[in-house]
């Protein structure tokens, strides 16, 4: 969860600031946008890497983690082709996630945009997003300082679990 929140979090943001430049949601109408934003477009990227689960981001260690899991854990044969649907569902995000970051930020820019200047990232929101991409790769690198965090505030949880179901 915490994770996907840091991923998330990023697109949202990026997406947030691509449309305060270009006041506009249509794909079609945003190619090339690397050339114009290079420092957005290369945060939203990391975000979409971190979205499909890249090795060397937060998200990949959370990815595997829960598939190898879920389906090692399971003598039930219908919940392993769950945990299998769950993993193809990651490939599709895959796809989609590429697709998204090829047709706005690569290729030629677009026509409207040759001739506008349109501006990077201000210092306060290279600091806000780029703080948020510094910690998805540092998870991503070093899974230790976040794993540890988590297992403290499960701990608890875990313990009051055992004590009901035994």
């Amino acid at each position: 969860m915490v994770t996907h929140g840091l991923y998330s979090g990023l697109l949202f943001m990026t997406a947030g600031l691509l449309y305060d430049r270009t006041h506009t949601r249509e794909i079609p109408l945003m190619s090339g946008m690397l050339q114009k934003v290079p420092f957005l477009g290369t945060l939203y990227i990391i975000a979409g890497l971190a979205a499909l689960g890249l090795p060397g981001t937060a998200t990949f260690i959370s990815e595997i983690t829960v598939l190898f899991g879920g389906y090692s854990s399971l003598s039930n044969p219908a919940m392993q082709t769950f945990t299998i649907l769950v993993a193809f569902g990651v490939v599709l995000t895959a796809a989609y996630v590429l697709w998204s970051v090829t047709r706005v930020f690569h290729g030629p820019v677009g026509a409207q945009w040759e001739h506008h200047d349109l501006p990077d990232l201000r210092s306060a929101e290279r600091f806000a997003a780029g703080a948020l991409a510094g910690v998805i790769i540092l998870v991503g690198v070093v899974p230790g300082i976040l794993a540890t965090m988590v297992a403290l505030g499960i701990a608890p949880i875990a313990d009051m679990l055992a004590k009901l179901t035994s």
